[in-house]
């Protein structure tokens, strides 16, 4: 099935239709990171081969809100959970690729 618009999934939902929640691959990551728990975080991401890992999610360096160049590179998100303290190469993340997510790249 093609993949709809992100916008069309929203108008959907607010017109009380079902939310299809975007299915996340499980990737060993390609990135060490800390951060602080009780909230979710959606990193930029690329999807890139390993010698070690194989396929594996990497984290776009600058993910500050004023970097669009780091959109535009990007082929999807990283979906950190609110538990999540430490991420260290070759844990498991979720990343959402942005097909799943309705948006075309």
């Amino acid at each position: 099935a093609a993949s709809r618009p992100a916008s069309s999934q929203v108008l959907r939902r607010l017109g009380g239709g079902i939310w299809r929640r975007p299915l996340g691959m499980p990737l060993p990551a390609a990135f060490a990171l800390r951060k602080k728990p009780g909230r979710s975080e959606y990193l930029r991401a690329t999807t890139g081969h390993d010698e070690r890992l194989g396929l594996c999610a990497h984290r776009i360096a600058r993910q500050s809100s004023g970097i669009l160049t780091s959109m535009i590179a990007a082929q999807g998100l990283i979906e950190l959970g609110e538990t999540v303290e430490r991420v260290e190469p070759g844990d498991p993340v979720t990343f959402l690729g942005f097909a799943e997510l309705g948006i075309p790249i």
